[in-house]
């Protein structure tokens, strides 16, 4: 894992976290990174702790906000987050990519940095996603 001291995660606020894009429960949650492990807490609770190195982030263009955190096993584990702005959303990926996690699209393919800026309509800076 990389030395990511003195490089702090981005504040980006409260995540509102979900386990189905579609059906599950939306938590407003705070998510932070200590000891090379993603934290995410409620205001009373550590809720839950996942190691950094045994996690990618799929970017998915029709979710600008938002991207999903899923388990490298392959195993059902699967959080989504959502942020109140984009510019939150990736300061989290290009904090998380250079902390050594996979920033990948839909197919696991690893994504340069000028396709993580998706917009709503799914292109991004650099062309098509």
């Amino acid at each position: 894992m990389p030395d990511m001291s003195g490089s702090p995660p981005p504040s980006g606020g409260p995540v509102v976290v979900r386990s189905d894009i579609v059906y599950g429960d939306a938590m407003r949650l705070w998510m932070s990174v200590e000891k090379e492990e993603l934290t995410l807490r409620d205001s009373r609770e550590v809720l839950s702790c996942i190691l950094l190195s045994g996690i990618r982030v799929v970017v998915l263009p029709e979710m600008p906000s938002s991207f999903v955190i899923v388990n490298k096993r392959g195993d059902d584990s699967t959080v989504f987050c959502t942020f109140t702005e984009k510019s939150q959303r990736d300061g989290w990926l290009s904090y998380l990519h250079r902390s050594g996690v996979p920033v990948v699209n839909r197919k696991g393919q690893e994504l340069p940095r000028r396709e993580r800026r998706v917009t709503f309509s799914g292109v991004s800076e650099g062309g098509s996603v």
